[in-house]
């Protein structure tokens, strides 16, 4: 009789537990809002990267450069005149959110 009682307890547990991991896994995902920043400028440095070595540029693309720089000011304009000290505290909350949802990506294979 035991372990029927544990055993419903675990379901009914699972049960309760299910929709909570589900929205859990779901939001994970979710960026904060200086990360999509660190992400636009990131983006916009590698773009840039890229094109240096092109000898010209043309109209397309310097119209995304243009997009990109853009978008990155729209999402960094918060953070501007924010100190060294908190920038980097949001820098490495970046960081382990990222290697947080790698994890959770290569467990998902």
């Amino acid at each position: 009789m035991r372990s029927g009682f544990i055993f419903s307890y675990f379901q009914r547990m699972i049960k309760r537990l299910f929709p909570l991991l589900f929205v859990l896994a779901a939001c994970s995902g979710e960026k904060t809002p200086f990360c999509k920043c660190m992400e636009a400028g990131d983006e916009l440095n590698a773009y840039s990267a890229e094109i240096l070595d092109q000898s010209q540029i043309d109209e397309k693309v310097e119209s995304k450069m243009n997009e990109l720089k853009a978008t990155k000011e729209e999402l960094c304009k918060d953070y501007e005149t924010m100190g060294g000290a908190e920038m980097l505290k949001l820098r490495e909350d970046c960081a382990e959110m990222n290697a947080n949802d790698e994890a959770l990506q290569m467990e998902e294979k």
